[in-house]
């Protein structure tokens, strides 16, 4: 009985990791499809807010000159 709880608990867990990785992919995916439609004369700070943004990278006091 208690092998049976322990696989329910550690599938459980699998399940949440699972979501999560689903989660950042659909995330980086949305960053990559709006960086391959920008163009080539796409704006390289706004690009790299893009991907800034989809790393979860939060600004520093730098990027606020650089705008």
């Amino acid at each position: 009985m208690k092998l049976v709880i322990t696989a329910q608990t550690h599938i459980g867990q699998l399940e949440e990791s699972i979501r999560e990785l689903n989660n950042y992919i659909n995330i980086y995916e949305s960053a990559l499809i709006k960086i391959a439609d920008s163009g080539e004369q796409a704006n390289p700070i706004h690009l790299s807010n893009l991907a800034r943004k989809a790393l979860g990278w939060e600004e520093t006091t730098a990027d606020e000159f650089n705008k």
